[in-house]
């Protein structure tokens, strides 16, 4: 008996491995990534001294309530920029730079989060300098809502 299993489990093995190739598939193809910054309509430059080198980045967020991600780019030294989205569904990555009460200098970090419950999209800005909390109005529009809100953005 245990002769026969060893051979039945061997045979198994065996017949296993004898077809295995027919069902391995094939590697998936690498993923490419294409550069289209510039032509979504994206620019910006995060830039300054040695107080910057923890922040840049963006956040990601839908101030315009149409269910597309829009950008905000924080700029260090320089104005931060916001891009609401204009991409078509199934077309290119399109971008349009907008006013919005967000060109601030010496941002190193923002962060959405709807402080107010009202429904619009605020934004935390953390600065070299006073933090501000910017009280959305609808349409990629902010203001600045320190004093309204009572917080007290420090001098970092």
């Amino acid at each position: 008996m245990r002769h026969a299993s060893r051979l039945l489990a061997t045979w198994l093995g065996a017949a296993l491995l004898a077809v295995a190739p027919a069902f391995a598939a094939e590697a998936p193809p690498l993923p490419q990534f294409v550069d289209e910054t510039a032509s979504a309509g994206l620019d910006g430059t995060y830039a300054g001294g040695w107080q910057y080198m923890v922040g840049g980045g963006a956040a990601v967020f839908d101030c315009s309530g149409d269910g597309f991600p829009d950008l905000m780019l924080a700029g260090g030294e320089e104005k931060a920029r916001l891009f609401v989205n204009r991409s078509a569904v199934g077309g290119p990555l399109a971008f349009e730079r907008q006013a919005s009460g967000l060109e601030i200098e010496a941002i190193t970090g923002a962060y959405p989060i709807d402080i107010d419950s009202d429904g619009v999209m605020d934004v935390v800005l953390l600065r070299v300098g006073e933090n501000l909390l910017m009280r959305g109005k609808g349409d990629c529009r902010f203001e600045e809502a320190n004093a309204a809100w009572g917080f007290d953005g420090g001098d970092a």
